[in-house]
């Protein structure tokens, strides 16, 4: 392996497949929720797990467990099986050798099992909560075709009334609201940046788009795809923030409330995605 490989998550099967089947299996399993819970405002399913989420995250608040050989642990468990037995504490255990049909928790009956179980589980939490390995955002290619696309609705970070939504971000409205793409530019360039949007919600506010080096506000139309401005990106990994100034409309409702994507356009390409038929 090569000196940076992180080594391998497993064990190996080589006894086994030699006839040396006894002894116990020591992996435990970690189970876990995609629906992450975090006391963040607005936080949902879809929200990036920025540093705000995560500091806002309690280890009893979460939809996880722990699997080993002969036990489950289940914190704050699904209870939409019929005739499920009743949490404990917010926990379920089983013996999963004896009771497979997980029909009697004996979280109560096994203290010390049960204590060491949790003490790895929220070990095992954690661990995941403060790496900088989990919970990642996308980083987005730029630079690297003549029309990049960074999509609206998957941002690195989220600010004040930011919502996320599938396939959307809604509710940027004023100051204080912000989404954050992480991209990692390939050539370093001018590039004109497109915002596409599912509605005309935001027709009349007064956006702010920043890079690294430059800044350039606009105020948005009624198009669907519009031409934003001119941001010049250097070369390597960097952030692009898109913030709403002032609503300029007579709606006190403006808002983008379905941004789906931001297209990068080197400037010299002579690429129009307006009068082109990009798949959208």
């Amino acid at each position: 392996m090569p000196p940076q490989h992180k080594g391998l998550d497993g064990f190996s099967l080589t006894g086994y497949l030699e006839g040396k089947v006894t002894g116990s299996n020591p992996r435990q399993t970690y189970i876990a929720s995609h629906d992450v819970i975090s006391n963040k405002p607005h936080f949902n399913q879809w929200t990036p797990i920025d540093k705000k989420a995560k500091q806002l995250m309690q280890f009893q608040q979460q939809l996880i467990g722990l699997r080993t050989e002969k036990y489950k642990l289940l914190l704050n468990p699904a209870m939409d099986r019929p005739n499920y037995p009743a949490p404990s504490k917010q926990f379920l255990m089983f013996d999963m050798q004896k009771d497979p049909l997980e029909q009697t928790n004996i979280f109560e009956q096994h203290p010390d099992i049960s204590a060491q179980l949790v003490k790895n589980l929220r070990g095992k939490f954690h661990a995941l909560l403060n790496s900088q390995h989990t919970y990642l955002t996308p980083v987005y290619q730029v630079g690297n075709y003549p029309v990049s696309v960074v999509n609206g609705f998957g941002p690195s970070a989220t600010t004040g009334n930011v919502i996320s939504q599938a396939h959307q971000l809604t509710n940027l409205k004023q100051r204080g609201d912000s989404a954050t793409y992480q991209v990692r530019v390939h050539k370093a360039t001018n590039y004109k940046i497109f915002v596409e949007q599912n509605n005309q919600d935001s027709v009349g506010l007064q956006v702010r788009v920043s890079g690294p080096s430059s800044t350039f506000d606009y105020q948005l139309n009624e198009n669907k795809l519009q031409l934003a401005g001119t941001l010049f990106l250097p070369k390597g990994q960097t952030e692009i923030t898109l913030e709403p100034l002032s609503n300029n409309s007579i709606k006190p409702w403006t808002a983008i409330n379905g941004l789906r994507r931001l297209y990068f356009v080197t400037a010299d390409s002579g690429e129009d995605p307006v009068n082109s038929d990009y798949p959208r």
